[in-house]
């Protein structure tokens, strides 16, 4: 018992260390210098990980050595933060509290807590409920298939990373043209990659968790909750530029507005579908909820902000390079997907995917990709 009170408040002590870097991470970020942040976090990372396994097998094998650890490469990590974020910003005298500053923001302030408190809602409202009505086994096995489909975080996250900053600087110097430009070939661009990689991890999705876990029976009962995961939450990642614009244009009751909406559609939806079809009909409602999040959260953006390319932005910059990725895959596994060779068929499928990925580029990339050769010419 005395261990365990000893690790939780280790365990309170890393967080209090790695609180500071959020703020000095956001500073980099603002300022697009997201490289910076990026070398910062690779470098604590592997120092933090590769350290704490030294500490564990030459100096203390124990939990607390494990977070002691921890906590002071975090506090390391704030203060490289800090000397980054200070040395991009600059100083100018001696800082003080500005109350009119924070009189400024406040309600943007509070209107983002609400959309990260409604927001986590929404993420987690399946497993909330999924694991009151399914039996311990299935819930095992959608939460194995959310991990799957998390995968596509890596891609996701560092997107709105970097798009955000440059949509929020678009909109407070009212470059109205160039803003319209980074939203719509910046989706583009997410798409021709995002889809064929979340429509070939749905596809091969057996042979995947195959591959992984070396259980047949697991991944076959698990595919195909995983595979509608992976649609749903590709969907759910091409909404992350019409979120990125309404931040930019400090719309957060819109922001709101549009997940409560879902939250409300989501919960009778998942109740239905999970009695009728277990824990495959968690995953056709997160699937179901995120196809109705790109026509409701389109239209509801693009009604208050950037009139007059709903449609375009939905179309040309959605709609056909899923489909795209959707054909090509889907025929493609037909033709060369065998059952029992799974690692064969994880091989075609990485084939596939390059193929599909680049007839997406192909057809929907062609116009950006000119003009970069033409600027490659030039220099």
């Amino acid at each position: 018992q005395d261990a365990l009170i000893n690790a939780l408040m280790l365990m309170g002590l890393v967080i209090a260390c790695r609180w500071p870097t959020g703020l000095y991470q956001g500073a980099l970020m603002g300022m697009q210098r997201l490289t910076v942040s990026s070398k910062i976090n690779i470098v604590m990372s592997t120092f933090g990980n590769l350290g704490a396994v030294g500490v564990l097998a030459w100096i203390s094998p124990t939990i607390q050595a494990f977070f002691i650890w921890q906590a002071g490469v975090a506090l390391l990590s704030a203060v490289a933060m800090r000397w980054a974020a200070w040395n991009v910003i600059g100083r100018e005298g001696s800082g003080t509290f500005d109350i009119e500053g924070l009189r400024r923001i406040w309600r943007f302030s509070v209107g983002m807590t609400g959309v990260a408190v409604s927001g986590v809602i929404l993420l987690q409202l399946d497993k909330v409920l999924l694991s009151r009505m399914l039996s311990l086994e299935d819930f095992g096995r959608y939460m194995l298939a959310t991990f799957v489909s998390s995968g596509l975080l890596v891609i996701l996250t560092p997107v709105f990373n970097v798009i955000y900053p440059r949509l929020s600087s678009l909109v407070v110097t009212g470059d109205i043209a160039e803003t319209i430009t980074l939203y719509r070939s910046g989706t583009r661009l997410l798409s021709t990659v995002l889809f064929p990689i979340a429509v070939a991890a749905a596809a091969f999705s057996v042979d995947i968790i195959f591959i992984w876990t070396r259980n047949l029976d697991l991944a076959t009962t698990t595919a195909p909750i995983a595979s509608l995961l992976l649609l749903g939450t590709g969907v759910n990642g091409i909404m992350i530029f019409p979120y990125a614009l309404q931040l930019a244009y400090g719309r957060t009751k819109l922001s709101i507005t549009i997940i409560l909406s879902l939250i409300a559609v989501y919960i009778p939806l998942t109740i239905f579908l999970v009695t009728s079809f277990g824990a495959i009909g968690g995953a056709m409602a997160w699937l179901s909820l995120n196809l109705l999040y790109l026509v409701y959260g389109a239209w509801m953006t693009h009604r208050y902000l950037l009139h007059g390319i709903g449609a375009a932005w939905l179309g040309r910059e959605v709609l056909a390079p899923l489909a795209l990725s959707l054909i090509t895959v889907l025929v493609g596994w037909d033709l060369v997907h065998v059952e029992g060779a799974y690692l064969k068929n994880l091989l075609l499928g990485g084939a596939l995917l390059l193929f599909a990925l680049s007839a997406n580029v192909f057809l929907f990339q062609r116009e950006t990709i000119k003009k970069m050769w033409q600027q490659y010419q030039a220099t």
